[in-house]
């Protein structure tokens, strides 16, 4: 079985930790960064592909620099990243109503910080057990 990649993008590193060993739980190669700004320093090339590098991303919304939203989006206008937006989560402790309308907008998973184990999980299962 082929190993199936996940990009976690969040600032904090407590809950970059936490997420990457959810996914690892989950047999996922997992590819932590802190910012947005750090992913793109090392995938300087990142543009559009046949498959997509990951099977799943996961970051948070509010961190300096650039919104998780700002990242998701760039991912998809700017790099042409051919990884379907449903595999595609932000999650935030905080969120604002115009960033929910953003997101919702973008077709992206949306969580709550904290959110329950179980809840990654069954959206994991979702998409990859069905």
């Amino acid at each position: 079985m082929k190993t199936r990649k996940a990009l976690v993008v969040d600032d904090d590193p407590l809950c970059r930790n936490l997420l990457a060993d959810i996914l690892r739980e989950k047999n996922f190669e997992v590819s932590p960064y802190r910012t947005p700004h750090e992913f793109f320093a090392d995938h300087p090339r990142c543009r559009a592909q046949d498959q997509a590098c990951y099977a799943v991303i996961i970051s948070d919304n509010r961190m300096p620099g650039m919104s998780g939203i700002d990242f998701l989006h760039t991912l998809k206008a700017e790099f042409k990243c051919p990884l379907p937006v449903h595999h595609m989560a932000l999650i935030s402790g905080d969120w604002q109503q115009q960033d929910l309308n953003r997101a919702t907008k973008l077709g992206c998973r949306i969580f709550d910080k904290p959110t329950p184990i179980d809840t990654l999980f069954a959206w994991l299962d979702d998409l990859f057990c069905s």
